[in-house]
């Protein structure tokens, strides 16, 4: 009797085993696909980050190209008088390189009524210079950017500057 009871024994001791060790098995697997998965998002996470600073460089450099652009046409526009505003206003009809580059500084500024009465009335209101100087970029929506690429391809002699001065 005692070496059927140890046999009994002896077999749900090896069953625990073979469970315990199954489990472990599983756990060791499960760690390895986890290990895996991982080195997986290290690698995408790696070059995420690398086109990330690519992108970050291409940028830093255009707005290193920008930035004396920019702040050129501020000081044009900070150097404009209310009379040259009074002067412009006064016409009939503003001369098409005039009129061009006012349709497109009211598109940029969300101003959709683009007629001469409209500009008149743009370059009559009050804070017209701080308004443009203040414009915020950011505001300027894809269609309204696309509008005036278009504008600026179908008229370019009217903002060349030799044009306009």
């Amino acid at each position: 009797r005692d070496a059927v009871a140890q046999k009994r024994e002896l077999e749900a001791a090896q069953e625990a085993a073979n469970d315990a060790m199954q489990m472990i098995t599983k756990a060791l697997s499960d760690a390895t696909d986890r290990r895996k998965d991982v080195e997986e998002l290290k690698t995408v996470t790696a070059e995420a980050e690398r086109k990330t600073t690519e992108r970050k460089s291409r940028i830093e450099a255009e707005l290193s190209q920008i930035t004396p652009v920019l702040e050129q046409a501020k000081e044009a526009v900070g150097q404009i008088r209310s009379e040259h505003l009074n002067e412009i206003r006064s016409f009939k009809m503003p001369p098409e390189p005039i009129s061009d580059v006012l349709q497109a500084v009211l598109m940029l500024l969300g101003i959709h009524d683009v007629s001469w009465n409209g500009m008149k009335r743009f370059l009559g209101s009050r804070g017209v210079k701080d308004e443009i100087l203040n414009f915020d970029g950011r505001r300027i929506t894809p269609e309204t950017r696309k509008d005036v690429a278009k504008i600026l391809k179908q008229n370019q002699s009217s903002f060349e500057h030799a044009t306009i001065s």
